[in-house]
């Protein structure tokens, strides 16, 4: 399937450990790696894929050195033209995606409502920021809920 183009083979090191803060060991993973996938495949230049989709500047460097293709995050943004092709984001496709659920995510729909339910949720779940803001807690809420249910309010 790899020689005739039906799926790619990229790497996520090979004993897909958590490296941030680690970088020497990193590039030692990710190396030997991408030597499996050249000897094994003969895939010459490998794509990545962040362990756990954990990184630091320095594992974005390593991964250049290296020589991968390209270097996948955990964030589920779209790839824009200009951006850096050792962070691009990725989404993950769960069994209940359907057709239109992922023309939403490759369209850009879903990391921007995404990012709106964040905004919209923030506020209940930030306590006294919340409270400065003007919105009650979700503490406050649930005891004024509960004693209007016990008559004491």
């Amino acid at each position: 399937m790899v020689e005739h183009g039906l799926i790619e083979v990229g790497s996520h090191t090979h004993t897909h450990g958590l490296f941030v803060g680690r970088t020497v060991a990193f590039r030692g993973d990710l190396a030997r790696s991408l030597a499996v996938l050249r000897n094994t495949f003969g895939v010459e230049q490998a794509s990545f894929a962040f362990p756990f989709g954990r990184y630091d500047p320095e594992l974005v460097a390593a991964v250049r050195e290296v020589g991968a293709a390209c270097a996948l995050t955990a964030e589920a943004n779209c790839v824009a033209p200009q951006a850096d092709p050792f962070a691009w984001g990725r989404f993950n496709v769960v069994r209940r995606d359907t057709p239109a659920t992922l023309v939403l995510k490759l369209n850009g729909w879903y990391s921007a409502l995404r990012s709106a339910w964040h905004c919209v949720r923030r506020p209940w779940s930030t306590g006294a920021a919340a409270r400065a803001a003007g919105y009650p807690s979700a503490a406050n809420h649930t005891t004024s809920s509960l004693a209007r249910q016990n008559g004491s309010l």
